[in-house]
């Protein structure tokens, strides 16, 4: 989301409900509902639904699948917020295996070894860590696909010699 002012992160809050809604509000913050109502929506969300007030903005998503947890970060030199939603590890192996042309390319069975299905691991978690991770401190995602990139890397120059 662009902003055209700084947020203060502590006046974001996101929550899931059980009714398979996701929500976030933010707080000091006014939005043109009609420009945020053009956005294409992904095949993840359902349904979305914005209700402004003069204090806050509160935004809805009526997700297919319910999320193991969410980040929120901000970029304050562009005033955007991003929120990212994650699926269990159980639905994400159960996308893969429910969409074949998806599970050819990284699913384990089919590539040559493990290590390609660590390498591309290490590269996901390392990129969405980035995408994530706040300006002066390293994510524990990005930490993780570093970690998994440089020890498949040296498993991979040992179990070649």
């Amino acid at each position: 989301m662009f902003l055209d002012k700084r947020i203060d992160k502590k006046n974001i809050v996101a929550w899931q409900s059980n009714s398979g809604w996701f929500y976030f509000t933010i707080f000091n913050s006014v939005t043109d509902s009609s420009n945020l109502m053009q956005i294409d929506l992904p095949d993840g969300v359902k349904s979305f639904q914005i209700e402004p007030s003069r204090q806050s903005t509160n935004i809805g998503l009526k997700i297919n699948n319910p999320i193991s947890h969410h980040n929120i970060s901000i970029d304050d030199r562009k005033n955007i917020i991003t929120i990212s939603m994650h699926y269990p590890n159980l639905f994400l192996s159960e996308y893969i295996e429910n969409n074949p042309s998806l599970g050819s390319l990284i699913s384990p069975e089919n590539s040559a070894s493990y290590k390609d299905w660590m390498y591309v691991t290490g590269f996901i978690f390392t990129f969405n860590g980035l995408l994530t991770q706040d300006q002066n401190k390293t994510n524990w995602q990005t930490i993780i696909g570093l970690a998994l990139l440089i020890s498949t890397f040296i498993a991979d120059k040992l179990s070649d010699n």
